[in-house]
């Protein structure tokens, strides 16, 4: 279970995160859903980390790129930090494909895995399931 504490940080850094990179909070919390299931200690088999499951070389790949600071592995599991990475991560993925369906695919994925449709769908489900029903940047993520 979310305790309070947590719940608190995570929609703060959503909303943050949001605000910053131009992506739908609505889209961030679908794919944290997607991802970890809301669990901040949350790790992957191929060592993703924290909400939204980013493996350490893609987090300090991404920090480089948007000129944030690096701290480790292990600053993953601070919602803030990992919320903040994700997203910038998620909004350079726009950027490239212009294309919300194919940037989810490709957060998943990772910089050069195999693209799963079955993924983004997993993410427009989330989305319906929130009762999310206008998404100013990523509306083509609805459409499986």
């Amino acid at each position: 279970m979310l305790s309070q504490k947590h719940g608190r940080a995570i929609c703060t850094s959503i909303d943050d995160a949001s605000t910053k990179y131009g992506v739908s909070s609505a889209v961030i919390a679908a794919v944290i859903a997607q991802e970890s299931s809301f669990k901040v200690r949350a790790k992957g088999s191929a060592g993703e980390i924290g909400l939204m499951q980013i493996k350490p070389s893609t987090a300090k790949w991404v920090c480089k790129k948007n000129k944030l600071k690096w701290r480790g592995a292990n600053s993953l599991y601070s919602p803030r930090v990992n919320v903040e990475i994700g997203t910038a991560y998620l909004s350079m993925l726009l950027k490239k494909f212009k294309n919300g369906k194919r940037a989810i695919r490709a957060y998943n994925a990772g910089p050069h895995g195999k693209q799963k449709r079955s993924y983004s769908v997993g993410v427009s489900r989330k989305l319906v399931a929130m009762q999310v029903h206008e998404l100013p940047v990523m509306g083509d993520i609805l459409i499986p």
